[in-house]
């Protein structure tokens, strides 16, 4: 999918793209890849880089509060 990151400043149509793959494991575990790509949309290497660093990290945490929130409802 096409992934827009907001930024209210700025104007500028940016995406990445994010891929997202479920694997089954066994009957109670699932494997779950996400690989972001298209980083040169972003323009230079510094602000590429930049939001990259954010994204590595961030998606860890996005995952973690859609699963508590999920499991939760």
């Amino acid at each position: 999918m096409d992934f827009h990151i907001p930024n209210p400043k700025d104007i500028r149509d940016e995406a990445s793209l994010v891929e997202v793959t479920f694997t089954v494991l066994d009957a109670q575990r699932t494997m779950v890849e996400l690989k972001q790509s298209n980083w040169e949309a972003f323009g230079d290497k510094e602000r590429a880089e930049g939001i990259w660093g954010g994204y590595n990290f961030g998606w860890g945490l996005i995952f973690e509060q859609g699963y508590k929130a999920a499991c939760e409802s």
